[in-house]
């Protein structure tokens, strides 16, 4: 399960954030330096960080909520690294784990952000998990959380952690209560905690893909094995599911739009493509053949990527078999297939704007590289992993001019540990990367 846990953290506290600004990026350039806190007062100061009114407070920590006119943390800072290429680290305080990425779409434009969590060790011996949202295109901190321990020289006995699909979405994970707040960031109004904890460790696990909605009241959806669940309650962690006999097995959510595919218990494999409307209008945008084990939704179109599944896995378990990118109108039909790919490949998570898609792919033998998709004519771009480092649990998001996403450590004693973060130019698309096709 992609969650950090107290036990990795405590092992790896000895190693500062400087110790992970040395890294060469994918292309061989130089990296660049990021921001941290201009002073270090203000992560002390408790008019900085009120205490969440929650109905139950938690048992493990208390939870804290960062006030925007108190952050200050420095602004990301990019640096040249090559052709199309900038990079910045976004470490701060002892140790920086945990990057999710993705975008909010604002009518006809995205903004994409940026999720990550740093561990702060204090004198009297305890230790702080703060996580903040920032906004790429400026590199501003727009937003923070944190768990603060009950007592001292401890750490607090929960998780602020999230999933894949989402950044603007996390999970507060009470260990002592065994129950989790999904909290959603909304640009104009704030976060909005679904309460009372919700103690079904399926939603919490990676049982159920987990993606939202940018909407008033915002909502939160929980794809899971024979149905689709919806938390759509102002403030309440309520959750239906949807009549279905099929199992749901991916989903996205952007642009005023929420899809996700399912897939028959019994019968022939076929995926079918599915747009929310309302609790009482579910359409089907499309079906495709084979299993649809990623998706993402932009402006004018939604994306996807599917194939066969191999053999004895269900649920998008492997690497896919003869696996395909496609397109799809946001109101249904206009299917567009890509030629199928020169092997198995694994992709669970996309994001698109206008032409481009980008997503990680994990290959049959374990590989792991990003793609980056131009949508007219088919044509991948790979960034693969760079030697000492990992793409393993790397997220990535495009917009109008960048793709996005983060690389870490894969060394004895810091891996799980950020390195950085990279942008690359799509007008320089054909000079990105390794063509893949």
């Amino acid at each position: 399960m992609r969650v950090s846990t107290w036990a990795v953290l405590a092992a790896a506290l000895s190693l500062l954030a400087s110790s992970c600004s040395n890294a060469p990026p994918p292309d061989g350039g130089t990296g660049g330096s990021g921001g941290g806190s201009e002073e270090a007062d203000w992560i002390e100061d408790p008019s900085v960080w009120p205490e969440v009114a929650l109905r139950e407070p938690p048992e493990g920590f208390r939870l804290q909520q960062g006030l925007s006119s108190g952050l200050r943390f420095k602004p990301l800072k990019w640096e040249g690294c090559g052709g199309g290429c900038e990079s910045t680290s976004v470490s701060e305080f002892d140790l920086t784990t945990e990057v999710g990425m993705s975008a909010l779409g604002i009518g006809l434009a995205t903004h994409p952000y940026v999720t990550v969590v740093h561990t702060l060790q204090r004198e009297d011996g305890s230790s702080n998990l703060v996580r903040r949202l920032v906004r790429l295109k400026d590199g501003e901190t727009v937003a923070a959380l944190r768990l603060v321990p009950v007592a001292s020289n401890q750490a607090p006995d929960g998780l602020l952690t999230l999933r894949p699909e989402t950044a603007t979405t996390l999970m507060v994970r009470d260990n002592p209560r065994k129950g989790t707040i999904f909290a959603s960031f909304d640009p104009t109004k704030g976060w909005e905690f679904k309460q009372p904890w919700d103690t079904d460790d399926l939603r919490f696990s990676t049982w159920c893909k987990v993606f939202d909605l940018e909407s008033s009241p915002s909502m939160v959806f929980f794809a899971c094995d024979q149905a689709l669940q919806v938390m759509d309650g102002a403030g309440s962690s309520s959750t239906f599911s949807l009549a279905t006999s099929n199992l749901a097995i991916a989903g996205a959510g952007n642009h005023g739009l929420a899809v996700w595919s399912e897939t028959p218990i019994v019968g022939p494999l076929v995926s079918m493509i599915q747009a929310w409307v309302s609790k009482d209008d579910v359409r089907l945008l499309g079906q495709i053949n084979g299993e649809v084990c990623g998706l993402g939704v932009g402006a004018d179109r939604v994306v996807g990527f599917r194939g066969a599944p191999a053999t004895g896995s269900l649920s998008c378990g492997k690497p896919l078999l003869s696996p395909q990118f496609f397109t799809l109108s946001r109101t249904g039909g206009d299917l567009r297939q890509s030629p199928a790919l020169d092997r198995a490949y694994q992709a669970e998570v996309l994001s698109t704007w206008e032409d481009f898609a980008a997503t990680r792919l994990k290959a049959d033998d374990g590989s792991v590289g990003i793609a980056l998709v131009r949508l007219s004519d088919w044509k991948i771009r790979m960034f693969p992993t760079p030697a000492g480092r990992s793409l393993k649990t790397s997220s990535v998001v495009v917009d109008e001019t960048y793709i996005y996403f983060n690389v870490d450590f894969d060394e004895p004693g810091k891996v799980g540990i950020v390195d950085r973060v990279y942008r690359y130019r799509l007008d320089q698309f054909d000079n990105l990367g390794d063509p893949m096709n």
